[in-house]
């Protein structure tokens, strides 16, 4: 009996040890790098992203897969999963590409969306899971942003100044 309680207070311990570590661990950063569209049909849209993870901690992170979406103006645009296995290290970053895949229903909402809010900023959200440990860890991010358009029009150059009349060059 005596070896059977000191070996639940043993690993009790372990575990309380384990929980203290998890106290100083911060949330992966994964953000949009890049979106570029691979195949258009007539009710889905696929799409490679490029993501960023950043992992602010001393540990390595290994993943063993991703859940994700993306929304803009608050609707979900394109979803996805990510199965290949990750590791970032410690302080450190990683750039992956991964597959998204949206609804035409979502694009059309989106450009309605769009037409009645013309001048003002997209938002973009990209939310989603990253699992660890074989699934037994799952850790979720969030990522915010937004586009200003109007600071992305180009500048025109001014058109060439008239040739005076009677002067060549």
């Amino acid at each position: 009996m005596n070896t059977r309680l000191l070996s639940c207070w043993f690993f009790s311990l372990l575990l309380l040890g384990g929980c203290a570590t998890m106290t100083d661990y911060e949330t992966p950063r994964v953000s949009v790098v890049n979106i570029h569209p691979i195949d258009f049909q007539l009710l889905e849209q696929q799409f490679a992203v490029t993501l960023r993870i950043q992992n602010p901690n001393q540990a390595a992170l290994d993943i063993d897969g991703m859940s994700y979406e993306l929304e803009i103006n608050g609707i979900e645009m394109a979803h996805g999963v990510h199965s290949e296995d990750i590791s970032v290290g410690g302080f450190s970053e990683q750039v992956i590409e991964v597959r998204m895949v949206g609804t035409t229903f979502a694009l059309i909402r989106q450009f309605q969306y769009m037409q009645k809010q013309q001048g003002k900023p997209v938002t973009y959200r990209l939310s989603g899971r990253i699992s660890t440990l074989g699934g037994f860890n799952r850790v979720p991010f969030e990522y915010k942003g937004e586009i200003d358009l109007s600071s992305m029009t180009t500048n025109r150059a001014p058109a060439p100044a008239a040739k005076p009349s009677g002067q060549e060059y």
